[in-house]
């Protein structure tokens, strides 16, 4: 009986005539593994007589004909030819080996292999793109063991599976991978496609943006290209047409459940994000969405449960966020339970192996974005102490460095909503400090992003939170001009200014800005800041329903500065100003003004210096700045069959009846020397600012709930009509 070849003999076999070893060690490019002078795809059936001389058998099916041999140290070799090629080599041994002993010895063990399944689920072998190998596995092996090898020539369908598999946290060898399969198949509009998903996901849309175009160039406008064109203008900041593109999607009567649900959350990020902001549409467009969702969780595929619960995930954070940001009642009790629903959708899928590697780290950025528009009322440490868990874990574990990026901007934009959730409650040091951390992660990631309006946004928001901080609590107008002056460098780009939506708010941050670089010394660019803001603030109150009293700071200013500047003209203008704010809140009683500024008083007043306050005011959470609303990724939204009155809003809540809850009385907002960002004290002549809410313990329901048969929300009670 013959000896069974030992390993080097067989590794030795396969390998015969190709080149050496070595040089395939060294060789990153792709090229096929030989067998006994024999190269799938290039030789051809002469050369396959020559080499193994007559077959034992001869098989044919659907034009290939397959010969088998009886060769040296092997069981059986059989090699499939077709149009006089050699197109496939199965070698089966008479041994079996580990995977890695046989990866090792065929020294392809350098590269990345891919898994491969059957349809249950079960690895049954991996393949080896660069060398088109496929060790295949013996049947219930435990541990497994090799007991075939297939040679193909290189093709790009394994390229493509392992890039799917790195879609999520391995950016760069995606990509690679990707480029190879472009190469192979220049028309795969799924690699194009999945091309412009990573690029988005780094913040190229530029690029994501001509990487999906080929994609529609390659193959058909399906409804996931125009989709996925809907997310890169919106995240782009085209929101307008990102509209456009979602509603041609709806109008096919023939959607699908799954793509008429990420269209109807995808529009209500476009209402409730970036966008129009109608919180009021965009939770409905949400609750739309989840109901189209929820019945595909039971769905017998796999793949489709799994995106339908990610639907899911997504819609719950953004109805959390509608509810946050927008004009509620109730918000601190509502919206903690969304949030919970949310944490249970994230265990769902959680062990899945085609989800997000920073998923974890998006609900907690979400969540933080939903604490900071209530205006501080709820106590984020413990989520904040998540996030930094979060952040060390993934960039410990996760070597790709474009994978890296993504979780910087991530971290840097979660710590900047936990800046200011801590400035809301007064907690200087942890604002000051959540800040500073904010702006050096966006910053040194920001450069690697395209310069889209969001990006400007977020680390102009960063810089100047740490910049009033400095104002307020240090007093040090010197240090907060610098930070201000970083600020403005992304504020003052006009395709920026075209997208802050609440004039009003970014009015009051220039004012606060005008106010320190007056008092630092500056005082023709504070003269400026404070005038650009005064304007934004008028016209903010003409056209968008801002509260008026808010103008008696930067007046009040404006006639200080004048009287320095001894021009005695523009100062009575603007007492004249003061003095028909006074007649108006007189004449309309105006609830909440307990102090206001005589024209007497202004004639003589000094600008109000930031170093008066005592602490940052709590968010006015009726009049939330587009540019403090959460990035998304893949968006979606929560289950509702209940519709909205005619005069109601349909914020929900998911779990709890709020039947109990009356309306509130419309609350004058009285006007904030700083803006946004400072708290007045009660003097002559300042308007006391309302105080920060109390911090709350959230109280989140404990009840599980099945996506498919969770309990339908009532509607809750807007705070104004």
């Amino acid at each position: 009986e013959a000896t069974e070849p030992a390993d080097e003999d067989v590794a030795s076999a396969v390998e015969q005539g190709a080149e050496s070893t070595a040089a395939a060690v060294s060789s990153e490019s792709p090229r096929p593994l030989q067998f006994q002078g024999l190269t799938p795809g290039r030789s051809s059936a002469t050369d396959l007589k020559d080499k193994f001389g007559a077959s034992q058998g001869v098989a044919q099916e659907n034009g290939i004909e397959t010969l088998t041999f009886q060769l040296g140290p092997f069981q059986q070799v059989k090699v499939s030819v077709s149009d006089k090629i050699v197109r496939s080599i199965q070698v089966f041994f008479k041994e079996t080996f580990a995977p890695q002993d046989m990866a090792k010895q065929l020294g392809i063990d350098q590269f990345e292999a891919v898994v491969v399944r059957d349809a249950r689920g079960v690895e049954t072998g991996r393949i080896y793109p660069e060398r088109g190998a496929t060790l295949l596995y013996v049947h219930k092996s435990d541990p497994v063991q090799v007991k075939q090898l297939i040679l193909e020539p290189i093709s790009p369908v394994p390229f493509l599976q392992r890039a799917q598999e790195n879609e999520f946290s391995h950016f760069q060898a995606a990509l690679d991978d990707l480029s190879e399969v472009q190469r192979l198949d220049p028309n795969n509009e799924e690699a194009h496609a999945m091309e412009a998903r990573i690029l988005m996901q780094t913040g190229q849309f530029k690029l994501a943006g001509q990487a999906l175009q080929n994609a529609l160039e390659s193959g058909l406008d399906s409804v996931l290209h125009q989709l996925l064109q809907a997310e890169i203008q919106f995240q782009s900041g085209n929101w307008k047409t990102a509209e456009e593109t979602i509603v041609a999607v709806l109008e096919n009567e023939q959607l699908e459940s799954l793509h008429r649900s990420r269209a109807l959350c995808l529009r209500g990020d476009v209402y409730g994000r970036h966008g129009k902001r109608d919180y009021q549409k965009a939770i409905q467009y949400h609750l739309d969405g989840i109901k189209q969702a929820k019945s595909l969780v039971i769905h017998s595929d796999e793949e489709v449960r799994r995106q339908a619960r990610r639907i899911l995930l997504d819609a719950h954070l953004s109805i959390a966020n509608d509810i946050a940001w927008g004009d509620w009642q109730n918000k601190a009790t509502v919206v903690p339970k969304w949030l919970s629903i949310s944490e249970q959708l994230l265990d769902s899928l959680a062990s899945h192996d085609a989800v997000d590697s920073a998923i974890a780290l998006y609900v907690q950025q979400q969540t933080l974005s939903a604490y900071m528009g209530i205006g501080g009322e709820l106590d984020a440490e413990e989520i904040v102490d998540s996030v930094t868990k979060t952040y060390n874990d993934l960039m410990d574990r996760h070597p790709d460095a474009l994978f890296k990026q993504k979780v910087r901007w991530m971290t840097g934009s979660a710590l900047y909503y936990a800046g200011r959730i801590a400035q809301q409650q007064g907690k200087s040091q942890d604002a000051l400090r959540n800040a500073t951390d904010a702006h050096h992660l966006l910053t040194t990631v920001a450069a690697n992003r395209d310069a889209v309006p969001n990006r400007e946004i977020l680390v102009g928001d960063a810089c100047f939170l740490v910049g009033s901080l400095h104002a307020v609590y240090k007093h040090d107008h010197a240090e907060a001009v610098k930070w201000y002056a970083e600020s403005l460098q992304g504020y003052e780009q006009p395709a920026v200014t075209e997208q802050i939506m609440n004039r009003g708010l970014h009015g009051e941050r220039l004012v606060s800005m005008g106010l320190s670089f007056w008092q630092s010394g500056d005082q023709q660019r504070g003269l400026r800041l404070t005038r650009e803001g005064t304007d934004m603030i008028e016209k903010a109150v003409a056209n968008d329903d801002y509260q008026s009293q808010v103008l008696t700071v930067p007046y009040g200013n404006l006639v200080a500065m004048y009287r320095h500047l001894e021009n005695d003209e523009m100062a009575d203008q603007y007492v004249e100003r003061v003095n028909q704010l006074k007649q108006k809140d007189e004449d309309q009683e105006t609830v909440g003004g307990e102090s206001e500024l005589s024209a007497d008083e202004a004639t003589n007043e000094e600008p109000k210096n930031d170093s008066e306050l005592e602490e940052p005011v709590a968010e006015k959470a009726e009049a939330k700045s587009e540019e403090l609303a959460p990035a998304t990724e893949e968006k979606a939204a929560a289950s509702d069959e209940t519709k909205p009155t005619e005069d109601e809003p349909v914020a929900q809540e998911p779990v709890d009846s709020v039947e109990d809850v009356k309306p509130a009385q419309p609350k004058q907002q009285e006007p904030v020397e700083a803006g946004e960002e400072a708290k007045a004290t009660t003097t002559e002549t300042s308007v006391k600012a309302e105080k920060s809410a109390a911090d709350q313990e959230p109280s989140a329901t404990k009840e599980p709930v099945d996506p498919a048969t969770a309990k339908l929300p009532e509607n809750p009670i807007r705070k104004s009509k």
